[in-house]
């Protein structure tokens, strides 16, 4: 008997040991992927790993490529000279961007302008 209960103590600190827990702290030091594009001759992926300070209050950013079939990434210092703007037609005549745009007044300050701290919602339905 004292041989299993042995044994599974054992067992049970070794498995606890093994763990590694998830925390805050730990995602804090986990860096951020950012896809950046491919490359203009289209051989490579470029990205951005970020990882954030705490102390400082800012995230330090490296960026990487990576063979699209494949291998080792490699760190370079800038990515503008490899990567053309996603958002700008092969062209150059247009510029892709969003903007939010109000459709309809909804907000009771928006129909009550001097009422600016009002939190009213003002709905009309069929």
């Amino acid at each position: 008997m004292k041989k299993i209960l042995l044994t599974t103590l054992t067992m049970i600190s070794l498995s606890a040991l093994g763990q590694n827990v998830m925390s805050p702290e730990t995602l804090w030091e986990l860096g951020r992927v950012t896809p950046l594009g491919i490359s203009n001759d289209t051989k490579n992926i470029v990205y951005k790993v970020s990882i954030p300070s705490i102390e400082e209050n800012k995230s330090n950013s490296k960026y990487y490529f990576i063979p699209v079939n494949g291998g080792a990434p490699t760190e370079i210092e800038s990515y503008k000279a490899l990567v053309k703007d996603k958002n700008i037609s092969p062209d150059g005549k247009y510029i892709v961007y969003n903007e939010e745009v109000k459709l309809s007044n909804v907000l009771g300050k928006d129909f009550y302008p001097k009422l600016d701290k009002s939190e009213v919602q003002i709905y009309d339905g069929p």
